[in-house]
């Protein structure tokens, strides 16, 4: 019995040897597979999340003041007003919080206030203006009908027109086929000859009559929607004292 066991041991030992072997290959091939998957799963987080420094603040969205960044004046007193354009009318400091009252400019039958967002206004001009006058000379003062949109103020019909700004000096002639002229003709331009000095704009007005009286909040170099107007007409009501 112990001759037949000893002419076994060599068998039993080379099969032992190749299970060993087999085992061995296997656990290394487990071991690269789960290296690869590791290493496939840090290429695809790196492409889908890249990695931030740990010494990098996370950026933050740039913002931009919409805020006046100058005072208003004090309103004026409203007697001198009432004499102008025959009532006490609605008065406010601002027309939003970026636009605040820096001037007031009273004439013989109108009081025109002038709101700024910035000390220097760099040409933007944001005028509310009310001018006392007839319906029928309202009616006329209207821009071309080719240019106008009615909007609604809490229920008050006004008109909306955006239409560029010829500022002329009055010395200097302009004839029939001058661009000035032609535009202002087709209902797109206004010509101002008020000034010494030559300037192109596009202004955006907004219209409406009330109290027997125009107002008007005409703004110039700001490029205003009819919906932005609109809600400048509607902070003076809800904030005129």
């Amino acid at each position: 019995m112990d001759k037949k066991i000893k002419a076994l041991l060599p068998a039993i030992s080379g099969t032992l040897l190749v299970i060993a072997l087999i085992l061995i290959a296997i656990v290394l091939q487990k071991d690269g597979s789960s290296s690869g998957s590791s290493g496939s799963g840090g290429a695809s987080d790196h492409g889908n999340n890249a990695p931030q420094s740990s010494n990098m603040a996370p950026l933050q969205p740039v913002t931009y003041s919409e805020i006046a960044d100058v005072e208003p004046i004090e309103l004026p007193d409203k007697s001198p007003i009432a004499e102008a354009i025959g009532f006490e009318p609605l008065q406010t400091e601002k027309l939003s919080d970026k636009y605040v009252l820096r001037d007031t400019e009273l004439g013989d039958n109108s009081i025109t206030y002038k709101y700024q967002m910035h000390m220097d206004s760099y040409s933007r001009r944001l005028y509310l203006a009310i001018t006392k006058m007839t319906q029928e000379e309202y009616n006329n003062s209207l821009p071309d009908e080719r240019v106008r949109e009615h909007v609604d103020i809490d229920g008050r019909d006004a008109v909306y027109a955006n239409r560029i700004l010829y500022r002329v000096p009055e010395d200097e002639e302009l004839t029939e086929d001058s661009v000035e002229v032609i535009d202002e003709k087709a209902g797109r331009a206004i010509i101002d000859r008020s000034q010494p000095y030559r300037e192109l704009s596009e202004i955006q007005t907004l219209d409406w009559y009330e109290n027997d009286c125009k107002y008007e909040i005409f703004a110039d170099y700001l490029d205003l929607s009819p919906e932005q107007i609109v809600e400048l007409a509607l902070y003076y009501y809800q904030n005129g004292k």
